[in-house]
């Protein structure tokens, strides 16, 4: 704590640079008051009759949703994506750690559509972001030892501990916030904003003696006497300035009231940019000043004209009425005006008076509308060119406001889109740059402030598959080292605005798609290219946002790769040698081939010697058995009696028929087989010249190969 007489010099030096900005942002601040009221629409008394349209209102409502219609998706991603399975966990767990953050509290959407609608009004949209630790007590353990206990030492029974932490983001309102005078925000030295407090907050947080003694000097609406009384004193605010000064690294709390400063911190938070705002988002600024010039002060002039034109076509419609004039002579001419009905006659005294006058149409004159309603027309024709103009300012296109002309082509209206989504493009960037940045000091008092349970809890470490969760240690201790060197916040610009709602499923397919096809096509390649596959993959990976979350289970595949291929493979044989061995292995089994059927055919001529024996036998038996018989029937013509042998003869010779055939068969089996003996060797062969089959006459053997490429056998 500095001395007395540092802090009370500390209050009158910043004092001074607070009077300065005071002094050179009124006008801007009174104009950003009568905008404001403007888009309200709030009118006095003697303006509540007057006819207004209010664009400003219109255009606003049109540009907001377009540059900030949802919750940003935070992005965390290492800095360079090669292989770091560590620095990709931990960008993991600090993702999921915003994203839990920015969903979890509203404090975050909150202050980023304020800022935006402040950006789109006055001009100027400020958010801040705070450490807020939330402290709970527990009791501690009564049994503690005899050293650490003695009678003069009153032994505590309970401690605060840290129940949770978070990291609001205030909206600071644009007449709140200051800054040293600069003429750009790389000059800004100098923050502040203006909070109030009541007496019971000034007491928590400057004690009790300082918090006392600040008056509560904030400006009320509410009368004197409401505020003197008891239940009235509970409302008064004390303003409190909190001044951060970059080049002293020093944070700062004084009160106008008050005469010196009422703390003073070195350097609270540890950020990379010291304050804890990033640049605010600013309407339309140059080089030489830091003060913004409003949209709406673009076209304020034509804003004028359409409220002008808008009274006086309210004016003209007022006049659109029948009302003319009549004969006052004439009292039934205003009876048939106020009492006719259908189907009544009103008596007309003098009649031939009233004829001489030319009837109703002499003595009754209304007044002519048609010039009234060809200025409606041409009022109502003025109005819209003035929009038109305002709409070429601000560039909001018809496309946007969600107009078209069925007359237009669609070439026409993609044309007008085109160009004025580049209109927008460059806030829409602004507003994703300035929730990067209040995003990137959340980060930074994540990693800085919060404990490391703290961490683990938010961001679902326990959820993770298992080969993350056992890097998450070394990913924790990572976060704690200087996060911003090593990682990459990021929010892109559409994902402000509203898309479709298929999108994220689009985006999953189109990954799982292409990786498919990679896989698909890279299983076709030798497997000494596999780990080079495997980088190529991890590099196409990294660049889908889905793919984070399977990207370390891409990682142990490529690595599990990369250990087969590191093992010793056999040596690949010589192709010549290979083919020496199939032929060597061909005329083995052509050999073999061979010699069986050798002992085949010698069998087979066993056997063909066996048959003839036999039916040499065979055949002496039946010539001596058929001498025999023609003997009896000799004897038995030449004594007349009837020849018993005929039919014995018959079946002789079919067995004697069948004989023959049964030789004959035989005969051409031994001549085939002697044929394919003869026959020469025939290979047919694959374009890289294995052989797949071997023909020799009449028999085809076909040859069959293994995984490795060698032959396993011929059948």
């Amino acid at each position: 704590m500095m001395e007395k007489r540092d802090m009370v010099s500390l209050k009158r030096r910043y004092l001074l640079d607070i009077e300065l900005y005071e002094r050179t942002y009124k006008s801007w601040e009174a104009r950003g008051r009568k905008i404001v009221k403007r888009y309200r629409d709030e009118r006095n008394e003697m303006q509540g009759a007057d006819a207004r349209y209010n664009i400003l209102w219109s255009n606003v409502q049109t540009v907001l949703p377009a540059v900030f219609a949802r919750l940003p998706k935070p992005e965390v991603s290492r800095r360079y994506k090669d292989k770091d399975p560590v620095g990709r966990v931990a960008a993991l767990l600090l993702e999921r750690a915003l994203s839990y953050e920015v969903e979890q509290y509203s404090d975050y959407a909150s202050a980023v559509g304020n800022s935006v609608e402040d950006r789109l009004l006055p001009g100027r949209g400020v958010a801040w972001v705070r450490y807020e630790p939330v402290t709970k007590s527990v009791e501690l353990p009564s049994e503690e030892s005899d050293a650490q206990i003695t009678e003069d030492v009153e032994k505590p029974t309970s401690a605060e501990i840290i129940d949770y932490e978070c990291a609001p983001v205030d909206y600071v309102a644009w007449t709140d916030f200051g800054h040293n005078v600069a003429r750009t925000w790389e000059e800004v030295s100098i923050v502040w904003r203006r909070v109030p407090l009541s007496r019971a907050e000034c007491v928590a947080r400057f004690g009790k003696e300082i918090g006392n003694e600040i008056a509560l000097d904030q400006k009320s609406d509410f009368e004197d006497n409401v505020l003197s009384t008891p239940e009235g004193e509970t409302l008064k605010k004390a303003t409190i300035y909190e001044i951060w000064d970059k080049k002293e690294g020093i944070a700062v709390w004084l009160s106008k009231s008050h005469p010196e400063a009422l703390d003073v911190v070195d350097d609270p938070l540890g950020l990379d940019c010291f304050f804890p705002c990033p640049k605010p988002l600013y309407a339309t600024t140059t080089t030489d000043s830091l003060i913004p010039v409003a949209d709406y002060a673009q076209y304020q002039d034509q804003a004028r004209e359409i409220d002008t034109i808008c009274e006086r076509i309210d004016g003209l419609v007022r006049a659109v009425k029948v009302v003319g004039v009549y004969d006052a002579t004439q009292t039934g001419v205003q009876r048939m005006l106020q009492e006719g009905v259908n189907n009544t006659l009103i008596p007309v005294d003098n009649w031939m008076m009233f004829a001489e006058k030319g009837g109703i149409k002499g003595v009754v004159e209304f007044m002519p509308l048609d010039m009234v309603v060809v200025a409606l027309n041409a009022l109502y024709l003025a109005r819209e060119q003035v929009k038109q103009t305002i709409y070429e300012i601000t560039g909001i296109s018809d496309i946007i406001r969600g107009a078209t002309d069925p007359n237009e082509t669609l070439g026409a209206q993609q044309l007008k889109g085109q160009f004025a989504s580049k209109r927008l493009k460059k806030l829409q960037d602004n507003v994703a740059q300035f929730a990067t940045e209040l995003l990137k000091i959340k980060a930074q008092i994540i990693c800085k402030h919060y404990q490391t349970e703290s961490i683990a809890t938010i961001s679902g470490a326990g959820q993770l598959s298992q080969q993350d969760q056992a890097l998450v240690p070394q990913a924790l201790e990572l976060l704690r080292d200087d996060v911003m060197s090593d990682f990459r916040i990021e929010i892109s610009s559409d994902s402000l605005i509203e898309v479709d709602e298929q999108q994220e499923k689009q985006n999953r397919m189109e990954f799982i798609e292409a990786v498919s096809t990679f896989i698909e096509k890279a299983a076709l390649a030798p497997p000494q290219f596999a780990p080079m596959l495997g980088e190529v993959l991890l590099y196409g990976v990294r660049a889908f946002k889905a793919g984070k979350t399977i990207e370390g289970t891409i990682e142990d595949a490529v690595e599990q790769a990369k250990e087969q291929a590191a093992q010793p493979q056999e040596p690949q044989p010589d192709p010549e040698i290979i083919k020496a061995q199939m032929q060597m292995q061909l005329e083995q089994e052509r050999l073999k081939g061979d010699q069986e059927r050798a002992q085949q055919q010698m069998m087979m001529d066993q056997d063909m010697e066996m048959k003839k024996a036999e039916l040499q036998q065979q055949t002496e038996l039946k010539k001596a058995a058929l001498q025999s018989k023609t003997q009896v029937r000799t004897s038995a013509i030449t004594a007349g009696q009837a020849d018993p042998g005929k039919d014995e003869e018959n079946e002789m010779a079919e067995q004697l028929s069948q004989i023959m055939q049964a030789v004959q068969m035989l005969a051409g089996q031994v001549h085939q087989i002697s044929q394919d003996m003869m026959a020469p060797v025939e290979y047919e062969r694959r374009p890289d010249g294995k052989v797949i089959s071997v023909r020799k006459g009449s028999r085809m053997m076909n040859v069959s190969y293994g995984p490795d490429g060698r032959a396993q056998g011929v059948g």
